[in-house]
């Protein structure tokens, strides 16, 4: 399990076609889930990419359209 592990300067993207703004199905739901959770996490550094994200969500430097 990651929580078990140190984490040191970890670089993540996670690439999902539609950002759950948008739609919200299993894949969505996942990648919000591991977003969520790994960009509270120190040390890490996490950025989504994807289409059809809002405005709002683009506020998040980490959140990036395609």
């Amino acid at each position: 399990m990651i929580a078990d592990r140190r984490v040191r300067n970890w670089r993540v993207c996670i690439v999902i076609p539609t950002h759950w703004d948008t739609k919200m199905g299993g894949a969505q739901y996942q990648g919000k889930a591991i977003y969520e959770r790994l960009s509270a996490m120190p040390d890490v550094d996490v950025h989504f990419i994807g289409r059809r994200i809002r405005a709002e969500s683009l506020a998040d430097p980490c959140i990036h359209n395609a």
